[in-house]
Formats: structure tokens, C-alpha cells, sequence
């Protein structure tokens, strides 16, 4: 038992310093990229890129949005074709399953069938990723560097806290914080 809590905490401690030093790294890549602009940039110009970044308030609200929108994503990707096309066209263009059949050029009760389908297949990724909250990091990292999604997509909904902290309301280190855990996991020695 200790030796697992000790695999747990060595991970923790691994996917935190990724989070901390991507941060650094994402900081310094962008400082060498200022000051280059800097020389270019006249002052007026200057100023008006410091306003912008004054106003990153605005994009912690979005975080939660990213988030839900890659887990949204990654699900309606194990879909088909056509169970996307339906889904789409029911639940984002609010067509009716009659307009979604014309458009399709099928009949109606396929596209019913076709969306009963689709919607199990997103209960039982729904019920999967409800299991992955069960799982430590650890088994997290092992299932998530094995290919498995929902266990990377855990992994980070887990560390989200603490990546919107070092991403210091920059939605593009925020990004760039994710891209570096996810390559740092699939490098990690389990």
C-alpha cells in the first residue's frame, strides 16, 4: 500500500512541476517574442497590445468552456458519420427528425434509430468518464499514456485549478500548460 501512495505522490509531484515549468517556459518563449515585437512595434501600436492584455479578464470565463467543449469533442468523435450528422442536425440545428431525413435522405425512423444509437454510445462514454473520477493519477497516467482520452482528459480536469493559476489568465500558456502535461505523461516512466 505505501509503495502505491508513494507511486501517486512521485506522479502528482511530476504532472505539478510540468505545470509549473511549461508555465516558465511558455513566459520566456513569450518575453523573447515581445521583446523582438518591441523593436518593431512603434509605441502607439505598443500600447494598444498592453490594453489587450489588461483585458485577459475577460477570458478566465471561457476556461470551463474549453474544457467541456475538448471532452464534448473527443466523445462525438467515437460516433459515426452519420451519427454525427444526426446528432448535429437534431440538437445544433434544431431540426425536426422529418427535415433532418429529407436532408439526410433517409427515412425518418432511421434517423430516430440512428440518434437512439448516438445517444447510448454517449451515456456509456459519459458512465466511463464517471469511473475515471474513481481512479488515482497514477492509474490515470497509465491508462492515459496507453491512448486512452477519457484518462488524459481526467488528468487534466483534475489539475485544471492549478493550470488556470501558472496560465495567468493567457489562454494561449493555458493551451501550451495542457499540450506540455499530455507530452509529459506520454513520456513518463510507469
Amino acid at each position: 500500500m505505501e509503495r502505491n501512495d508513494y507511486k501517486e505522490e512521485r506522479f502528482d509531484s511530476f504532472l505539478n512541476k510540468t505545470i509549473i515549468l511549461s508555465s516558465r517556459r511558455y513566459f520566456k518563449k513569450q518575453m523573447n517574442m515581445a521583446n523582438k515585437e518591441k523593436i518593431i512595434i512603434d509605441d502607439e501600436d505598443y500600447s494598444a497590445f498592453l490594453q489587450d492584455f489588461m483585458n485577459m479578464d475577460n477570458k478566465f470565463s471561457s476556461y470551463s468552456d474549453v474544457d467541456t467543449s475538448l471532452q464534448l469533442q473527443n466523445a462525438l468523435k467515437s460516433l459515426s458519420a452519420i451519427e454525427q450528422a444526426v446528432i448535429f442536425l437534431l440538437f445544433e440545428e434544431e431540426l425536426t427528425q422529418i427535415e433532418a431525413a429529407e436532408i439526410l435522405e433517409i427515412y425518418s425512423k432511421t434517423v430516430s434509430k440512428i440518434k437512439i444509437r448516438a445517444i447510448n454510445k454517449l451515456k456509456n462514454i459519459l458512465r466511463r468518464i464517471l469511473k475515471m473520477e474513481n481512479k488515482s493519477l497514477y492509474e490515470l497516467g497509465k491508462l492515459a499514456q496507453s491512448g486512452d482520452d477519457m484518462a488524459m482528459l481526467e488528468i487534466i480536469e483534475r489539475k485544471k485549478k492549478m493550470i488556470k493559476r501558472y496560465s495567468l489568465g493567457d489562454e494561449d500558456r493555458y493551451q501550451f500548460i495542457i499540450l506540455k502535461l499530455i507530452e509529459g505523461i506520454k513520456n513518463y516512466k510507469f
